[in-house]
């Protein structure tokens, strides 16, 4: 392979960054759909549920709401990005699916297709988390309550030009030694998010 590689770009120093490169852009090729249709021409809800369906994902209306806006909010609507999204989602759910363990497979399958549509889209964001420590008693003992501000510069239209604060200080579960946010706390607030209404109140944001 790597001779070949030699051949066709004529180069040794430079070969695995050409090959990096090449690579990324030959596997996109492979794993997309080859095919334009303007995104109003069809149902996107439907079309995520089929995804779905197909790789054997629970398409009740909560998991069908959440990979939706997963979707939404990163990669968008364009119906070749989302099938290299799915068919990506598929090889590393066979290879998550045996590696991962004490954790529910709903959850897994959650935070792992999270995960792709992060590393498609806010690849440095990914590059960051994957190489920086960050488990859950990152915020313990601190004296004021934590503050994460994320920035997006390709917002959907409708998010564009709005700021979303979300106060999520009293969402959690209260527990002897440390409180934590739960799975119903976590989806509260992905839910103020994925609103992204103006609401002011005690367990909300202002968005």
């Amino acid at each position: 392979m790597e001779n070949t590689a030699r051949n066709i770009y004529q180069t040794k120093k430079c070969i695995w960054a050409v090959i990096e490169k090449k690579g990324r852009s030959f596997f996109d090729k492979i794993i997309q759909l080859p095919f334009k249709m303007p995104v109003a021409s069809y149902d996107i809800r439907r079309y995520v549920k089929g995804m779905m369906e197909r790789i054997s994902i629970s398409t009740d209306d909560r998991e069908v709401d959440l990979f939706y806006s997963l979707i939404q909010t990163s990669i968008g609507f364009n119906p070749r990005s989302m099938k290299r999204l799915f068919n990506t989602y598929g090889l590393l759910d066979i290879v998550t699916g045996s590696a991962v363990a004490n954790i529910d497979d709903s959850v897994r399958r959650r935070v792992l297709f999270a995960i792709i549509c992060a590393q498609m889209c806010y690849e440095k964001l990914y590059l960051y988390f994957n190489s920086t420590r960050i488990d859950g008693g990152i915020f313990y003992g601190t004296g004021v309550n934590a503050c994460l501000i994320l920035m997006n510069n390709y917002k959907v239209p409708d998010h564009k030009n709005r700021i979303c604060m979300i106060d999520a200080s009293k969402i959690y579960t209260p527990a002897r030694a440390q409180n934590y946010m739960s799975e119903n706390d976590i989806q509260t607030v992905f839910n103020l998010y994925s609103n992204y209404k103006d609401i002011i109140e005690k367990r909300s944001g202002i968005c």
